[in-house]
């Protein structure tokens, strides 16, 4: 379970937040739930490791391949690969005899050396990982200046990140402007590893050809400790796999807009270069979101898991009773958002959102994100699902938000 803190963080003086599969902020307007939420968000985006988790093993294996000087740069002269990698062969070979080759081994039953070798790379790849959170914050906060709302600007800030097994505790403090990791802890002992030794031997014996000749006789050594780094670090991350998706209040305005902002993007993309553009600057949350909007059904079509399905059908049999999904126009090159009224309702065809009711409009996003992006195991952070919905439909919508965390969604939620 992740656990985010906050201390004199914009208007928020102090509050700690352990996430849940459902986690709702409630409170008036004003009094900082947004501001939580985008935290959270931010430090999703700043630890997230869901690419990795996606690899192929052909892909990881070329990553590693690429990793390898930085591997190089991370361990010092006086460390003695040969001790390494003969005690690690030799653990291999013991689990091997053992029948272990596909269970998960934990990394305090390694063998010291490798303990010693593995532990020291991962903990500097984790610093380094952690100076990129401030640069997060700062984004999708605007900047130092938006992180300082209250009168004693004087006050140090203050983010913590916490996370139960394996202990990952890392805190941010704020001397003289600048947003600086401080109180690093790491538990390595808590880390479970999925390593078949029959990946590991090929490594050993049969590095890919396409390898550089500079770097393949280390190639072995090099893609062992990236996979045992990579394993550790996933680990330690394990709260941040899935993707994270926010869906800000102005949603509605957003998507009946969105088809603007492709067309006049792209009629200037030609002009690049050749004149001035002004580009337009939105905070992180709500670029993010048009991204978001703009890339939908780039991918196609994606089989839905059964559960996630049923939830999309209840939130447009039970709540706006019409279909939302996307409408070639063949006008310009990005399609429209539909939405077409079930059999039985007082009008029938497709409509476009901007002749939508609120309540449709409001909630069209929300579907297509969970029809087009939001996978299980994904963050969704919703604000005010309830607005523009009557009460009857408000009570349906929080049934089916129930259907959603049950599908394996995970889902914050700020209210009134």
């Amino acid at each position: 379970m992740l656990t985010v803190s906050a201390k004199d963080f914009g208007p928020i003086i102090e509050g700690t937040v352990n996430l849940k599969p459902l986690t709702v902020f409630v409170g008036p307007s004003n009094t900082g739930k947004s501001y939580m939420a985008t935290l959270i968000y931010a430090l999703m985006q700043a630890y997230r490791v869901g690419d990795l988790y996606n690899m192929d093993p052909y892909s990881a294996i070329q990553l590693g391949a690429k990793l390898a000087p930085l591997l190089q740069e991370s361990i010092s002269e006086e460390e003695n690969i040969a001790e390494f990698s003969g005690a690690l062969d030799k653990w291999i070979r013991a689990i091997e005899a053992e029948g272990l080759g596909k269970a998960e081994h934990q990394f305090d039953t390694f063998p010291s050396e490798v303990q010693s070798y593995i532990g020291g790379i991962t903990e500097t790849w984790l610093k380094a990982l952690n100076q990129s959170v401030p640069g997060e914050l700062q984004k999708y906060h605007g900047g130092i200046e938006g992180l300082l709302r209250r009168s004693q600007d004087s006050l140090p800030i203050e983010v913590g990140v916490e996370q139960g097994k394996p202990l990952f505790r890392i805190c941010f403090r704020n001397p003289d402007g600048q947003l600086m990791p401080f109180a690093e802890e790491y538990n390595l002992s808590e880390s479970r590893l999925t390593l078949p030794p029959e990946l590991l031997r090929t490594f050993l014996i049969s590095p890919p050809n396409e390898i550089q000749a500079g770097i393949l006789s280390q190639w072995s050594h090099y893609s062992i400790v990236f996979t045992m780094v990579v394993s550790i670090m996933y680990a330690f991350l394990d709260g941040f796999r899935g993707n994270s998706y926010y869906l800000p209040a102005a949603r509605s305005g957003i998507a009946q807009g969105h088809r603007i902002i492709a067309s006049t993007l792209v009629k200037q993309s030609p002009l690049a270069g050749l004149q001035r553009m002004e580009v337009p600057q939105f905070p992180g949350v709500i670029a993010d979101f048009m991204g978001h909007m703009l890339a939908l059904g780039q991918t196609g079509n994606q089989e839905l898991e059964p559960e996630l399905k049923t939830t999309i059908d209840f939130l447009e049999y039970q709540v706006i009773r019409g279909k939302i999904d996307l409408e070639e126009t063949g006008q310009i090159t990005y399609p429209d958002i539909s939405y077409e009224p079930f059999v039985g309702q007082p009008s029938t065809g497709k409509f476009s959102l901007n002749q939508t009711s609120s309540m449709v409009s409001e909630l069209a996003p929300i579907i297509l994100f969970l029809r087009y992006l939001v996978r299980p195991g994904d963050l969704l952070i919703l604000e005010e699902p309830e607005s523009h919905l009557h009460p009857q439909a408000q009570r349906q919508m929080a049934r089916g938000i129930v259907r959603l965390v049950n599908a394996g969604v995970k889902v914050l939620i700020t209210t009134h």
